[in-house]
Parts: structure tokens; C-alpha cells; sequence
């Protein structure tokens, strides 16, 4: 077993990004901490405790990591009466200081009627820390300009083309899937957020103007985004 030494706030660094389990034990006044990456390698760090610090993530020691499963849905973007004001769509969403969410993937729900246009795009933004320890920044914004954008970025297979939407179908959801990781083991590239730092995920319509059918009247059917997360603390 490889033990790379690393200063304490790298190895907390690590810890946070990789999700991994500190461990802990007592010499004399002296906390060795400890993190192991994979099976061939830990890094390892020490914190007095005596500290501020050592009381502070005491209680985390020692004690594997445990995962919530966290779903959140979005405003409904075709009914302004769901936003937080009628002529303001922004919808946020973000840990509370203190958790970290982890995000699987993420699914577009509308009706196939629906129609993005260029002049009331949809934005969706990201906002992630530049170093693990400042306050978070934009790190990602996608603009869909029409529906078909939305189909056409879609990072799992579809069964729909992008230049042949239906004319018409009212009743008919579709739902769009983003994958970032296996929403069971993680694996893959999941996106974390951390509330500490204020990560985030913002999305809005570009002119506030609810989406509408591709004849132009409001639809009643709703068209959300749905979040899969996965829960923590974060310390």
C-alpha cells in the first residue's frame, strides 16, 4: 500500500471531491488522518486536536459515507403561477450549507407539442467552484435555441429526430435524458455540488415568457426538469 502525504487542506480537498471515508487515530496530540483512493493507495495528512479544526470534522471519522437518494423537479416553465414571481423563471436548485449533492443525470419532461424558439431560448447554467475552496463561478452554460436543440444534445440515445418533430401530439410526453454517471454506483462523471460554496444549478427562459405549442398558445401540459441527486453531508 502506497501512503502519499498530503498537507490537511489538499487531502480535505480530495476527500470532498472523491467522496471518500476519513479515518483517524490518536498519537499523543497529534490526529493522523487518513483516506484511501483506491486499492493501492492512500493519502494521509495530521491536524492537532486541540484544534478548532479536529472538533469541527471529529464527528465525521471513522464512519463510511453515507448516500440519500435526493429527486427534485423544477418549476413548471409553461405555468408562470409555479414560479417564484409571473414574470421571473429562473428556478434554482443547490444544497443547504452542509450537504453536497451528487448528480446521476437528469431528465427533460414536456409535450411533443412543445415549441423552444430562438427568440425566448432556454438557458441552463452551472455554477461550480474554479478550486474547491472559493466561491462557485459559471463553469457551464447551455443555450437550447429551439426544441430540437434540446433532443439533439441529449447524451443517450433517442428515438425521435430532431428534424422531424411531430406536428402535433398534446397528449404525448416526451422525456429527455443527460447522463453523467450510473445513478446507482456513481461511477462515471458525476457532477457534485456543494452548498458550502454555493454550487448550483440555474435555468430560465431567456425572455420570461412560459413556453408555449407550436401554435403559439400557452400549453397545460407542464414541462419540468427532473434532478437526480445523490445526498451527503459535506465537512
Amino acid at each position: 500500500m502506497e501512503i502519499i502525504p498530503l498537507i490537511y487542506e489538499d487531502l480535505m480537498k480530495t476527500r470532498s471531491a472523491q467522496n471518500l471515508t476519513l479515518f483517524s487515530r490518536k498519537e499523543g496530540n497529534i490526529q493522523k488522518l487518513f483516506c484511501q483512493c483506491n486499492a493501492g493507495i492512500m493519502i494521509s495528512s495530521s491536524i492537532s486536536n486541540k484544534s478548532n479544526e479536529w472538533a469541527r470534522i471529529k464527528p465525521y471519522v471513522n464512519k463510511p459515507i453515507v448516500f440519500y437518494d435526493k429527486r427534485i423537479v423544477s418549476h413548471n416553465f409553461s405555468d408562470p403561477s409555479t414560479w417564484t414571481a409571473s414574470d421571473n423563471s429562473l428556478y434554482i436548485t443547490k444544497p443547504d450549507p452542509g450537504q453536497k449533492y451528487i448528480l446521476s443525470h437528469c431528465i427533460a419532461r414536456f409535450p411533443k407539442s412543445l415549441m423552444i424558439v430562438p427568440s425566448n431560448p432556454l438557458h441552463y447554467i452551472i455554477y461550480l467552484s474554479p478550486d474547491g475552496v472559493s466561491e462557485a463561478v459559471e463553469t457551464i452554460h447551455l443555450i437550447y435555441n429551439t426544441t430540437a436543440d434540446l433532443i439533439r444534445k441529449t447524451n443517450v440515445p433517442m428515438y425521435m429526430s430532431p428534424t422531424n418533430l411531430p406536428s402535433m401530439g398534446v397528449e404525448e410526453i416526451v422525456e429527455i435524458n443527460f447522463m453523467y454517471a450510473d445513478p446507482y454506483t456513481l461511477q462515471g462523471a458525476p457532477i457534485i455540488f456543494r452548498g458550502n460554496l454555493n454550487e448550483r444549478i440555474e435555468i430560465h427562459l431567456e425572455n420570461h415568457d412560459p413556453f408555449r405549442d407550436i401554435n403559439g398558445d400557452l400549453l397545460t401540459q407542464e414541462c419540468v426538469i427532473m434532478f437526480n441527486f445523490k445526498r451527503t453531508i459535506d465537512f
